[in-house]
């Protein structure tokens, strides 16, 4: 039985999609020196290095594998996690404070199509054997990998007003590479936004961690304790 799916948890990319700009073109390289330069690079991983293209920026860092990347689409923060007490609280803030209502609104960077969570979990044990089992049957033996994809649209509570029509979208992927004892799920919680958020500074940020919490402490370790665990 898990009774902590976040005990299980490897590393999350938060991603924050607008509407395509090319615009944002003449705007990355100022962004990135500001991460650089910032109390963001030591919280958010520490990056050394640089890879750029023509529509996208990332920083990141070789030995941990964190990143920020800036592009024409999106911006997006990925993160491994280091065991370290409130550590995810700590992230959510530095994206709540200073990217969405810091650089994202300054550089007035907008609107806001949708925010995407990831958080990538590795399992060991039984539930290994158990899934493979379970989906695959006794037809196949001795199965040495399984890559599985399958995603959910959820509708949000009807809106008092007509012209809103949000909802959220769960993309799971399960992963077991051959010759390796671990059972690798993400699950991919995003809310879209229909219409458009002008501003990042509308997104309930906040909001959206409890609901996305919320799914993966019911919804997913449901899910898992019911069907894979002995």
């Amino acid at each position: 039985m898990i009774e902590d799916i976040f005990d299980n948890l490897d590393s999350i990319l938060v991603g924050i999609r607008m509407r395509r700009s090319f615009g944002m073109e003449s705007k990355m390289s100022e962004i990135v020196d500001r991460i650089l330069n910032s109390e963001i690079n030591s919280l958010l991983g520490e990056y050394g290095s640089i890879d750029e293209g023509p529509r996208h920026k990332k920083l990141y860092n070789k030995e941990t594998g964190n990143y920020f990347q800036v592009s024409i689409d999106d911006i997006l923060v990925n993160y491994k996690l280091n065991n370290e007490e409130n550590e995810l609280e700590k992230i959510h803030e530095i994206i709540n404070d200073k990217i969405l209502n810091g650089i994202m609104s300054e550089y007035e960077i907008g609107p806001i199509k949708r925010v995407g969570y990831i958080n990538r979990y590795q399992f060991s044990g039984n539930i290994v054997s158990n899934f493979l089992n379970n989906i695959v049957g006794n037809t196949f033996n001795e199965i040495n990998d399984i890559n599985l994809r399958f995603s959910k649209k959820l509708p949000l509570m009807k809106s008092h007003r007509k012209d809103i029509n949000d909802f959220r979208n769960i993309i799971i992927n399960v992963l077991k590479e051959k010759k390796e004892e671990l059972l690798k799920i993400s699950v991919d919680y995003q809310y879209i936004n229909d219409p458009l958020l002008e501003k990042s500074s509308m997104v309930e940020f906040e909001d959206f961690i409890q609901k996305m919490k919320s799914y993966n402490e019911e919804e997913i370790l449901n899910w898992l304790n019911d069907n894979y665990m002995d």
